[in-house]
């Protein structure tokens, strides 16, 4: 039988190690079963936090995509979504996005998105990737003032002005700027 010591005021005392695992065990369980309702003797003693669910998303695939990286992520707080993946999904627009504030990554290559001005609410975003979609108006992204990396490629903006100004603020951030073939630097 293995033994813990355990020195306390000066005296030496022996643990039964199978305490110890036991409380150990039980600790594992309640982590590992963390969107479970837990109670001893009938009496709920730890309730987990729901998933988050106030927001409303205008286009259904983006709604579709947010909702399972929630359940995935276990989200519990609009702040708590920092990472957004949605490739090839389909979005058209992304009206109601502006709810997850807390946003830093946000991954929408391969889809057909014309309108961005409501990303300009997202001032926490660092990694904004648009390659490949239907975006010609890109001053919105001038007010993301922590942009270290942007991708634009294969999209039909002629904006070359802010262009320039998104490549000096990127640069400044020591970041990367990918640019459609129309505004290349």
């Amino acid at each position: 039988m293995a033994q813990i010591h355990l020195r306390t005021n000066g005296f030496w005392r022996v643990a039964n190690n199978y305490a110890t695992i036991t409380v150990i065990g039980l600790l594992s369980l309640v982590s590992a079963c963390s969107h479970y309702d837990f109670s001893i003797n009938d009496n709920v003693v730890y309730t987990p936090k729901a998933l988050f669910q106030n927001y409303h998303i205008t286009d259904s695939n983006l709604a579709s995509c947010i909702e399972q990286t929630i359940s995935d992520n276990k989200i519990t707080r609009a702040l708590d979504l920092t990472r957004l993946r949605c490739t090839h999904a389909g979005i058209t627009t992304l009206g109601g996005i502006e709810t997850f504030y807390g946003l830093i990554q946000l991954d929408l290559r391969d889809n057909t998105i014309t309108e961005i001005k409501v990303l300009e609410k997202l001032s926490r975003l660092e990694v904004v990737l648009l390659g490949n979609n239907n975006i010609s108006d890109i001053a919105p992204l001038l007010h993301l003032l922590k942009l270290v990396e942007l991708d634009l490629e294969e999209n039909p903006t002629k904006d070359c002005q802010s262009m320039k100004q998104l490549n000096r603020a990127v640069e400044e951030n020591n970041g990367l700027l990918l640019t459609p073939p129309s505004c290349t630097p």
